[in-house]
């Protein structure tokens, strides 16, 4: 699954929209609507769109079900 498609899951659950979230992490809609459609997003934006939405970014362990980080 892309990010965007992540991101459409998080505006549905938190009832924002893609404006909302680039606002948050100060850039234009059109910019961040371009780099989730070059799939171009930065680790480092996806970590600000987690701080914005007060959440937290994770790698989990398929096996275990464990947070690695």
């Amino acid at each position: 699954m892309s990010v965007k498609e992540y991101l459409k899951q998080v505006k549905m659950i938190y009832g924002i929209t893609f404006a909302w979230i680039a606002k948050a992490i100060g850039q234009a809609p059109q910019s961040l609507s371009n780099k989730l459609s070059r799939e171009t997003l930065k680790a480092s934006e996806l970590f600000q769109i987690a701080e914005a939405i007060d959440a937290e970014v994770h790698f989990v362990d398929h096996k275990t079900g464990k947070i690695i980080i």
